[in-house]
């Protein structure tokens, strides 16, 4: 499942939607103070936006992000929900360069 830990962030790539909720209660503590992009390439459901929307809440508390890559995903089940989604990982990438920018501007 975990595919990057640089100095910023986690990448990681689920199988499915059992692992998420293991890492979640497991291991996601264990890496204070970083972003997260979950590279998602199975099928999307409530039960899945459902559980991202607990992760995008906890990174919130700590004022970290979760970015969500999803390469085909239909906007209208997002409708409702505070997830960042994007189509690759480098688009996810460089949306948390741009974050850490923007935090550290606001630092001076």
């Amino acid at each position: 499942m975990l595919v990057e830990n640089s100095e910023i962030f986690l990448k990681l790539r689920p199988l499915d939607i059992e692992s998420i909720e293991t890492f979640y209660i497991n291991k996601l503590r264990n890496y204070p103070k970083k972003d997260v992009i979950i590279i998602i390439d199975f099928v999307v459901d409530k039960k899945l936006i459902f559980e991202l929307n607990k992760w995008n809440s906890y990174l919130g508390l700590t004022k970290n992000i979760l970015v969500v890559v999803i390469d085909n995903f239909d906007i209208i089940q997002f409708n409702y929900d505070n997830l960042l989604v994007v189509p690759t990982a480098e688009e996810a990438k460089d949306y948390i360069d741009l974050e850490n920018i923007k935090r550290d501007i606001e630092k001076t």
